[in-house]
Formats: structure tokens, sequence, C-alpha cells
């Protein structure tokens, strides 16, 4: 088996195959090639360890709602249940993530 790490283009994507010991594979897809050349990178000098050279924080997901508060001239104030700090934004246009505090905010369905 081949355990080195391989770059394939997929679609106009870019694919990183990691092989583990087992012989399975984990595929990680980016955007750019730069990025998985990073990882790549990063993996290979790391030994996937997650440490003070990796590129990104590791943190837990934090998840709020938007609370309706009141409308203001056809606008709408928002407060993230996560933080409490208020938004101004059409009701149509709410945020995915709150933008203080990063909480992923919960899709009300209704």
């Amino acid at each position: 088996m081949d355990n080195k790490l391989k770059i394939r283009e997929v679609c106009g994507d870019y694919a990183l195959d990691i092989p583990f010991a087992d012989g399975s594979v984990n595929t990680i897809y980016f955007n750019s090639k730069r990025n998985a050349e990073n990882v790549k990178r990063i993996i290979e000098i790391d030994g996937s360890k997650p440490n003070h050279a990796t590129v990104c924080e590791m943190e837990e997901i934090r998840h709020g709602k938007w609370e309706f508060e009141k409308d203001i001239c056809g606008c709408a104030w928002f407060t993230c249940t996560n933080c409490h700090k208020y938004i101004i934004m059409a009701k149509h246009r709410l945020y995915p993530y709150c933008p203080y505090c990063g909480a992923k905010m919960e899709v009300e369905n209704g």
C-alpha cells in the first residue's frame, strides 16, 4: 500500500487523500490547490497531531437563535441568544452565524 498523501483534481476542486494504517482512505475536499497543499504539508510535518503549528484553532461549536425584538423602519432588531448582542437586518436575510460570537444559528421551521 502506498502511504503517501495525494492531491487530485475533482470537478474544479482539489481532493487530499489521506491513507490510514488499516488501508482505508479519508478524502478532504478544498476549493484551491494551495489550501490542499498547506494541509498536506502540515499533516506531513506534524504527523496529523493538533498542536501549536496547526493552522486553525479547534473549538466547540456554539449554537444560538435569533430572537426578534422589534421592527425599526422596515428592518428588524434581533438578539443572539448566545452572546445577547443585537443586530439590525431584514427578516428574510438572517445571518446563519452571529458576527459577534460566531454561534451557529438554528433554523426555525415555520
